[in-house]
């Protein structure tokens, strides 16, 4: 029997985004071989929401890995660029060969908009227009190496109605209760909102859920909105 993939401690922190200045960890070669650190970290005493996990984590086919709108408009050169945001594909690719190879189930979200979206600008929202149905913007970008069975859950596609979480009014939840989904892996764009609302969203739904601090980050409107954001 194939033993499960595992996870060492230092990669995953629950709903926290912090960083360690005294442990340098190649994060990336950590995830690729699946290492383990055996001392224990602790958390700063300024971390909010934050526990550090002190054991390796075994990914199941009770698990699932949801990724966050890695998509054109929202990396360099897009509408709406995330600073850093194509930092996280090289992480979010690891990820996706650790949870294929147990066999866990892989969601990908995108941003579907219609060109009438409350969201943008020429309509009283606060954002320029992104992520177009159909559009070139709304594609994944070519190097996020997404698996054939890859799930896809399109969002805010109401023109009325701004969405960031990935379960709001998406089948999402469905679709993991029916596959007897109980704990989810998230990372991708933005952190301080559609990362954060979906990681808020899956844990009030009565999943478990961990942020990706690794393979996520912010836009930050305000300088220091990811921080505040978990």
């Amino acid at each position: 029997m194939l033993e499960q993939p595992t996870i060492s401690p230092v990669i995953y922190l629950l709903i926290s985004v912090i960083s360690f200045p005294s442990v340098k960890v190649e994060l990336e070669n950590f995830i690729r071989n699946l290492s383990t650190i055996s001392s224990e970290l602790l958390a700063p005493p300024n971390c909010r929401w934050c526990i550090c996990l002190k054991e390796e984590i075994r990914i199941g086919t009770t698990d699932a890995l949801i990724i966050g709108d890695i998509q054109i408009d929202f990396l360099p050169g897009g509408a709406l660029p995330v600073p850093g945001g194509d930092e996280v594909i090289p992480f979010l690719n690891d990820y996706i060969h650790l949870f294929a190879l147990a066999k866990a189930k892989i969601f990908a979200t995108r941003d579907w908009h219609p060109p009438n979206h409350v969201s943008f600008k020429p309509f009283g929202g606060p954002w320029p227009m992104h992520c177009l149905q159909d559009s070139e913007g709304a594609k994944f970008h070519p190097d996020l190496k997404l698996p054939k069975n890859v799930i896809v859950i399109s969002k805010a596609t109401d023109p009325g109605r701004e969405a960031y979480s990935s379960f709001d009014g998406t089948p999402l939840a469905d679709d993991l209760r029916a596959s007897g989904i109980t704990r989810v892996f998230v990372g991708g764009l933005a952190t301080d909102y559609c990362v954060r609302w979906t990681v808020l969203d899956a844990l009030s739904l009565s999943f478990s859920a961990v942020l990706l601090s690794d393979a996520s980050r912010g836009i930050n409107v305000e300088p220091d909105d990811s921080e505040k954001a978990v």
